[in-house]
């Protein structure tokens, strides 16, 4: 294991059974263990207390033993997923210019609104419509 700081790990936790198996005996786990944030789990109180040993989680041992029983009994059983992209369009379209022309209405008026666009890293103007 490697060494870290007191603050990723949860310490003087305590099983009564049945959560836990010494990873490398399969040996079900009772007692103190303590916690990575990692969410590796090793045996005693703080990493202090030695022999500190890994600790699978019953979980863990059922998914592996079952997926490696597939995988033995039935070696051509495989699945092919099929995943779809939203990929979006490969550029997007420019604005295009119009020129607005004045009704009857906006002479008697006096005035009548217009839209500009400015890029902003070039000196281009382009009128639109609303």
């Amino acid at each position: 294991m490697k060494y870290l700081p007191l603050s990723q790990i949860k310490s003087n936790l305590y099983t009564k059974g049945g959560e836990f198996v010494i990873s490398n005996t399969n040996i079900p786990y009772k007692g103190y263990y303590y916690k990575t944030s990692t969410n590796e789990c090793y045996s005693g109180k703080t990493p202090q207390d030695l022999p500190s040993v890994l600790l699978k989680s019953i979980e863990e041992e059922i998914i592996e033993t079952s997926s490696n029983e597939t995988l033995e009994t039935n070696p051509s059983v495989w699945t092919i997923q099929e995943i779809s992209y939203n990929i979006p369009p490969t550029q997007p379209l420019s604005p295009k210019s119009t020129y607005p022309k004045p009704k009857q209405s906006d002479y008697k008026l006096g005035e009548f609104e217009r839209y500009f666009l400015s890029k902003t890293n070039e000196i281009k103007f382009l009128e639109v419509n609303e």
